[in-house]
């Protein structure tokens, strides 16, 4: 390398430190807070690249994602998990993408399985004028709904059949064996605690208490799916 291609590279060097000094001031707090874990995972890895030129690209990108209201886990997803994805050299596709963690699941899942039968018993009680409650679903069966209705859409989920890979490699038989055993527990269990929990536990809300709580249901689901990127849900 001769004198000038090290005076030229130098002044490159200090230009991008420059516009990342500059660019990190803009900004948000939730994005400053996700470039600093990726920067603290990021700092442990053996990076091959330009580390310098990678951190530019990303606050560049962070900040023009903020004007159209996209924040740095709907660009990247989780900061370790991308961290671990550029290191890997794959920086094209974030991990995040169809690889959420089992919870995400849980928890989207949890949300619309509760909504929905949330949903349903208020409008069934709407339509009865309220006189005929027993149609409607319990305060401990809705929770646990909830828990494992969103726990049976997690299972459903993860166990999707493959289809990048070619027939009978993609463990469809293996999906729809796991699907018949989770939603028989499911059904067995949800029945039986409508039965056996006395109904003095086991109350009925008001129609609007349970539109209410459908409502903040989806709306919270909704969130969640675009704040976590969540792709590959089954629903």
């Amino acid at each position: 390398m001769t004198e000038e291609q090290q005076v030229n590279g130098q002044a490159e060097t200090q230009a991008r430190q420059a516009k990342i000094k500059e660019l990190y001031p803009q900004l948000t707090k939730r994005n400053a807070d996700f470039m600093h874990q990726f920067n603290r995972y990021f700092d442990t890895q053996a990076y091959k690249g330009d580390g310098q030129l990678l951190e530019l690209t990303m606050l560049e990108d962070l900040v023009a994602g903020q004007k159209e209201g996209r924040t740095a886990q709907q660009l990247y997803g989780q900061p370790s998990l991308y961290a671990q994805t550029v290191v890997q050299g794959s920086r094209e596709q974030p991990a995040y993408q169809g690889n959420n963690p089992f919870w995400h699941y849980w928890l989207e899942g949890g949300l619309f399985i509760g909504g929905l039968f949330a949903a349903v018993s208020g409008i069934t009680m709407l339509l009865n004028s309220g006189n005929n409650a027993d149609q409607a679903t319990g305060l401990v069966t809705l929770i646990l709904n909830f828990i494992f209705g969103g726990l049976a859409i997690a299972v459903l989920t993860k166990f999707q059949p493959d289809t990048s890979k070619p027939k009978g490699q993609q463990g469809l038989g293996r999906y729809i064996g796991v699907a018949v055993v989770t939603l028989i527990v499911w059904i067995i269990f949800i029945t039986g605690s409508a039965v056996l929990i006395p109904s003095t536990l086991n109350i009925q809300l008001p129609a609007f208490v349970y539109i209410a709580i459908a409502a903040l249901s989806f709306v919270g689901r909704w969130w969640f799916k675009k704040e976590y990127n969540i792709k590959s849900s089954i629903f």
